[in-house]
């Protein structure tokens, strides 16, 4: 049989149609199967595009330490005892463990509004929080810069009056991106120049609270100096090396820090410690199980249009009992018979799938395009979902393969019809 002879795909064609609600129903059955299964990739490949993109705006390896009352009393002091790190601390961590590789103080400027300031321009004015940051926490928490610079570590060193404001306040207040560089805004009693605007790259997470378009970077020093007592750290965040482990190296900085300052060992509130890196584990493993579902589910749909596929080709087999049996006995080779009942098989199953994957990537490019004219600053749970070219070559070839399984016992049953017996039947 030649698989590119005219009258073999005719005869293929003539199989198929001379029942074709019944051809119908079971192509349907593996349309639906793969258009399910591209559907259900589509949206998991958004979802982990989505997660992906909000997370690429922080270290996947860092840590974060904050320091609060002690609960349990020990060596003589009493529990409840207020405690706090040092900048001397920050610079002993800095070289505590070869992994680390870089360790940043973040600070708050708490208001006249508690921990939000107003922030004056001319006769404008706006709500904002005020971060004091050092030159290493951008290795750490990473933003767009639209304009300008970011803070740096020689403006903490000299305590340089500089900001670096968010986006939103740029537009509202300052008058633009561009336009807000060079500008001068108070805070408080304080002035400040503008050298640089910046937002967030993720649109749901957010480090320190708030977002870095409505917030206002100033140098670590600058706001360390109008707190009640300078040099008093309370918040730390971290980075390791790729490869290591964030948890052993929060334990030793606490195991450190709760020696030097008398604090029981095991006090669990004394200094809270956040690996963040287990977060990002733990996405991965979400994503990954997601998608494992996803087949699992795909899979067993398409297997039930397989069956379907194999169980109209034995009907048909089964009507065509005489048919088969008058070609053998003229001689008609058993490959032959075997390639026309594949050949059936294949060309429902790729037809139909071949429509579902169509069907199913059109309504998905359509639902991206959608989410692409979203302007809304607030997290979109799925970004780019269009099944990849690799993903959708799989899919292919599942199809292929399923044509082939469902055609193979119809087509054994064909070639063990004797040709005697398949001329008697009536």
């Amino acid at each position: 049989m030649n698989i590119f002879d005219r009258e073999t795909w005719k005869e293929v064609h003539h199989t198929l149609m001379s029942n074709r609600k019944r051809t119908f129903t079971t192509a349907f059955g593996v349309f639906w199967g793969i258009f399910v299964l591209v559907i259900l990739l589509s949206i998991g490949a958004g979802v982990n595009n989505a997660v992906s993109r909000e997370l690429r705006g922080i270290s996947t390896n860092m840590g974060m330490m904050e320091t609060s009352t002690t609960a349990r009393p020990y060596k003589g002091f009493k529990k409840g005892r207020i405690w706090h790190m040092t900048m001397s601390d920050i610079e002993r961590i800095k070289d505590f463990d070869k992994d680390i590789l870089c360790v940043t103080p973040v600070t708050t400027l708490r208001g006249e509004n508690g921990e939000y300031s107003t922030l004056y321009y001319g006769t404008k004015k706006s709500e904002t929080l005020v971060l004091g940051i050092m030159g290493d926490y951008t290795k750490i928490v990473k933003y767009n810069i639209h304009s300008g610079r970011f803070i740096t570590e020689a403006d903490h060193r000299s305590r340089r009056p500089v900001c670096a404001v968010g986006r939103q306040i740029a537009k509202t207040v300052l008058g633009g991106e561009e336009e807000a560089l060079g500008k001068v805004i108070r805070i408080g009693q304080k002035h400040y120049t503008v050298i640089g605007v910046v937002s967030d790259i993720s649109r749901s997470v957010s480090i320190m609270g708030g977002r870095a378009e409505t917030n206002v970077f100033l140098p670590y020093s600058v706001v360390d100096a109008f707190q009640k007592n300078p040099g008093q750290v309370y918040t730390t965040f971290l980075s390791v090396k790729d490869g290591a482990e964030v948890r052993p190296v929060l334990d030793k900085i606490k195991a450190y820090l709760y020696a030097k300052n008398d604090i029981h060992p095991d006090d669990e509130i004394a200094l809270e410690t956040i690996d963040i890196s287990s977060i990002f584990q733990f996405f991965n493993l979400l994503l990954t199980s997601i998608t494992i579902l996803i087949w699992f589910v795909g899979f067993g749909t398409i297997i039930s249009g397989i069956v379907g596929v194999s169980n109209i080709l034995l009907v048909t087999v089964r009507e065509r009992t005489r048919e088969i049996g008058v070609r053998r006995a003229l001689g008609g080779h058993p490959r032959d018979i075997i390639g026309q009942i594949l050949l059936e098989g294949i060309s429902i199953t790729v037809l139909s799938g071949l429509t579902g994957i169509i069907l199913a990537t059109g309504i998905m490019s359509l639902v991206d395009l959608v989410l692409s004219m979203q302007v809304s600053p607030a997290f979109v749970p799925l970004h780019n979902p269009v099944l990849p070219f690799g993903t959708a070559i799989i899919a292919l070839l599942v199809i292929i393969l399923g044509g082939l399984l469902g055609g193979t016992l119809p087509a054994i049953r064909a070639v063990n019809i004797k040709p005697i017996d398949a001329i008697r039947e009536e």
